[in-house]
């Protein structure tokens, strides 16, 4: 055999064990977006924010999974032991703005206000962070109250009243974005 042949049959065993071996056990991919398990996260709804809903005692709020810091059985309007969303500021200083507490009242016990912060959401998208103008858009029958002179305004606190009639969106806007987003109960009695 030449030694020209004998390198072509070389050559040619090579290449097909490096095919074959390309065709062994290869490393599982990584799974993609779409086979990846994830929850949604619960949206701020006319009635709570997932199963936290509205008109829930202490003790029923805490079950849900949903809340911490929740302590004590009275409500005290969103004082330390009415707790919050989990995930949502432990503390607020003077300069912000109220971001993820509960609200208890204190005549009744029941959950009357539940505050949203970074990603919690109403249906429509709108949260903290969120722009006037996707306000307006989302929720064209928010106005903020007027000004002491009675002129109408783009900031401050307004409402978006929900079906039913038993609860709203408590919507406080400044220097074009939404700085505060609550579903208020109507028997919200804690302020206002």
């Amino acid at each position: 055999m030449s030694s020209h042949r004998r390198s072509s049959i070389i050559a040619l065993l090579a290449t097909t064990v490096l095919a074959l071996s390309a065709c062994t056990a290869a490393p599982n991919p990584a799974p993609s977006p779409s086979n990846q398990s994830s929850a949604p996260a619960p949206t701020l709804v006319d009635s709570g924010y997932g199963a936290l809903q509205l008109g829930m005692t202490k003790a029923e709020a805490t079950a849900t999974g949903l809340t911490t810091g929740i302590s004590g059985t009275d409500g005290s309007c969103g004082a330390a032991s009415d707790g919050r969303l989990p995930g949502a500021p432990a503390t607020a200083s003077e300069s912000t703005y109220v971001r993820g507490p509960l609200f208890f009242s204190s005549n009744t016990g029941k959950l009357v206000a539940i505050y949203a912060y970074g990603p919690v959401a109403t249906p429509k998208g709108i949260k903290v962070g969120s722009t006037v103008a996707e306000l307006k858009a989302a929720y064209p029958t928010w106005s903020a109250e007027p000004d002491d002179a009675g002129n109408a305004s783009d900031s401050g606190r307004g409402y978006v009243e929900l079906p039913g009639g038993k609860a709203s969106y408590r919507i406080v806007v400044d220097s074009g974005s939404v700085v505060e987003l609550s579903l208020d109960s109507e028997a919200q009695d804690c302020y206002e």
